[in-house]
């Protein structure tokens, strides 16, 4: 995943920032019947929009016995939002009293992430040469 999470980036070399996880769900199946899967990443709030890669490296042999290196990068899907847990926090008003102790309740992120697959993007392509924008 490449992406701004937290709203962070190497702001000297202008560069985003890179993530690494694994899939929740099977990126073919559809998770809960819509076209979209689940990544277990660090995923937080400025992620959104952040494209997800896959990426695989190895070696087979053809069939004169020739081993092959092989490096493939494939564009799976664009994250869009991740699932939170509610958790109970303690807020001390007073160090010196600690009968004087309230309770906020916060979200947290639980590290997984909702993506769409990348051929729902391909849906966009009319919409986008309607309006006169030119695609490679």
């Amino acid at each position: 995943m490449i992406g701004y999470p937290n709203g962070l980036w190497d702001q000297k070399n202008n560069l985003p920032i890179a993530r690494r996880g694994i899939s929740a769900t099977p990126i073919y199946s559809n998770q809960n019947g819509k076209n979209e899967f689940l990544i277990d990443c660090a995923c937080f709030p400025g992620s959104s929009g952040s494209p997800i890669y896959t990426y695989q490296q190895g070696i087979y042999q053809n069939g004169d016995g020739l081993e092959i290196k092989y490096d493939s990068l494939q564009l799976a899907g664009v994250l869009y939002a991740g699932p939170t847990a509610k958790r109970n926090a303690e807020i001390l008003e007073d160090q010196a009293e600690l009968s004087k102790v309230t309770f906020a309740q916060v979200e947290t992120m639980i590290h997984l992430g909702y993506c769409i697959r990348s051929t729902e993007i391909l849906k966009l392509k009319p919409a986008l040469v309607r309006r006169g924008i030119k695609l490679i």
